[in-house]
């Protein structure tokens, strides 16, 4: 079997397993219901296939709306983007102005443009794009195009990235200024990133209160369903494999959960580059040893381990939180006869005219009995 002129990619399969089409499902409902204005959360591990999932909303989202960009080609109803993480000290708007104007003009100019000469085709592209361009500029250039292009839907990936460098108020000024691009622009923002969106979405209590929730999970084998799913995924794999895979792999199914942590996206990057070195060594099987020589160091999976053990956690409340709400709220309140009677007359008293004192003519004595005889013992 020659394989070394096409590489099978794994990355590249949308699989879907029950924790992706939960997911899948959740975001759709979230985008089709939440009221302008309102920020999507999707937050899970890293490499549990968040990336995937937006790329399969955005095609499927643009196949149901085929029709109505096939009538008028300048439309794009969802958009991705991708946040990079800035090598400055901290997240630049200017780049995602830059980033988001790709993503806007990039699919339309094949489409609109098929006959114009390339060095036209070029320069559009690259239009407003300067990396000298001031960033006002690049801001309205940015908005402009999500009125022209009519966009509903806009994906921000590896939207963590934008907590870089901010913190307590300007941070909530971040999102503040997503709320307000959603609300003039009449769009829907979906933020996709890792457990960090969590502590990022808490903020403030009107920003959690407009907030929606996707929670995109690993598998976890202390969990009876996930452990059988989890099996099922990886012998799914197997058989998508253009190479025969050992059977020692699959009687190995907890050393393939510890070092992907229960992530679909590290498995499947993992299974690639297994595949990678058994064409090195021009191999028609894939065996452990391959797996092996492409795993994660320790050090990668405890980093990787810590941080959604961390995020895992700070998603279940404590265990006092719901009675401290109540005395916060003062519901476990004990109410005695007298704090009721109490406040019955104060809800059922009518108001009263206050009467106010007359002021003193000058001159006039106050009204008072005055003494007449002498007191006894007294010295005349």
């Amino acid at each position: 079997m020659d394989l070394t002129t096409e590489v099978y990619n794994y990355r590249d399969i949308v699989s879907g397993h029950p924790h992706f089409n939960a997911a899948y499902r959740n975001l759709r409902r979230a985008i089709r219901h939440a009221p302008i204005g309102n920020l999507i959360f999707l937050y899970g591990p890293t490499g549990v296939g968040k990336s995937t999932l937006l790329k399969h909303s955005m095609r499927e989202i643009l196949i149901e709306s085929a029709e109505e960009t096939s009538a008028n080609p300048s439309i794009l109803p969802i958009v991705r983007i991708e946040l990079d993480y800035s090598d400055s000290h901290k997240f630049s708007w200017i780049e995602f102005y830059r980033s988001g104007l790709k993503a806007l003009q990039e699919p339309l100019v094949d489409k609109k443009l098929k006959n114009v000469p390339t060095r036209l085709k070029l320069d559009l592209l690259t239009n407003n794009l300067e990396t000298r361009a001031p960033g006002h500029a690049l801001k309205a250039a940015f908005i402009s195009a999500l009125s022209k292009r009519n966009v509903k839907v806009l994906l921000l990936d590896e939207a963590h990235h934008m907590a870089k460098g901010f913190e307590g108020g300007k941070l909530v000024g971040q999102l503040e200024y997503l709320k307000s691009l959603a609300n003039k622009n009449n769009i829907i923002i979906v933020l996709a990133g890792t457990y960090d969106l969590i502590s990022f979405r808490n903020l403030s209590g009107q920003l959690s209160r407009r907030s929606i929730d996707v929670h995109f999970p690993r598998y976890r084998t202390e969990i009876k369903e996930d452990n059988v799913k989890f099996r099922k995924i990886i012998k799914a794999f197997s058989g998508q494999s253009p190479l025969v895979w050992d059977a020692e792999i699959l009687n190995n199914v907890l050393y393939l959960y510890t070092y992907s942590v229960g992530c679909v996206g590290i498995l499947k990057n993992w299974i690639d580059k297994a595949h990678l070195a058994a064409l090195d060594n021009k191999a028609e099987t894939l065996s452990l040893e391959h797996f092996k020589s492409a795993e994660l160091s320790i050090v990668q999976l405890k980093k990787i381990t810590d941080e959604l053990v961390a995020g895992e956690k700070s998603l279940k409340p404590q265990e006092n939180d719901l009675e401290l709400i109540q005395v916060l709220l003062g519901i476990n309140a004990q109410f005695t006869p007298e704090n009721e009677t109490a406040g019955t007359e104060l809800m059922s008293a009518k108001p009263t005219a206050i009467v106010k004192a007359k002021r003193k003519q000058v001159g006039i004595r106050n009204a008072k009995r005055d003494l007449i005889g002498k007191r006894e013992n007294e010295i005349s």
